[in-house]
């Protein structure tokens, strides 16, 4: 060995530590996964609800789909309507009243064409076109403003 300390002879590798591991985690990241996980699951369990929540609306637009005359439709809409709201608040509905209750708590206005085959369409044998009022029963049963679940019980519920 050379005793000179600049001398390029007592030059040795440089000593690189050992990589720092992952496991055990710190705190921090537990915190992290904790509450990713607490997310992750409250968001699945709302997605659940809200989809049994809609079972009424799935099976319904598959009975529209296979409803042929104006009559079955109008029935479609009232037992969607009677699936969603209280029943004290849609059973008594005919005519005007009806599509006047319709047109509230759906998603657009009620052209007056479908409005006049509602009032008439289970009393007349000749039922022409349904086009117009199974898009209409079809927007109304996918994007209708229902009450929460607990104000209809509530609301159900004799005094």
């Amino acid at each position: 060995m050379n005793s000179d300390p600049t001398s390029l002879e007592n030059l040795r590798d440089i000593v690189v530590p050992p990589a720092v591991s992952w496991w055990p985690l710190a705190p921090g990241w537990y915190v992290v996964i904790f509450t990713g996980l607490a997310v992750a699951t409250f968001l699945a369990w709302r997605q659940l609800r809200q989809w049994k929540r809609n079972a009424y609306r799935r099976e319904a637009l598959d009975a529209l789909r296979q409803a042929g005359s104006t009559s079955e439709i109008a029935s479609l809409l009232k037992r969607t309507a009677l699936s969603a709201f209280p029943r004290s608040e849609v059973a008594g509905l005919t005519g005007e009243a009806w599509c006047d209750w319709l047109e509230t708590t759906g998603p657009s206005p009620m052209p007056s064409g479908i409005r006049s085959t509602l009032n008439r369409g289970t009393y007349d044998s000749d039922s022409g076109s349904t086009s117009e009022l199974r898009s209409f029963a079809m927007s109304w049963m996918k994007f209708h403003r229902s009450e929460d679940s607990t104000q209809r019980k509530e609301a159900d519920e004799p005094c």
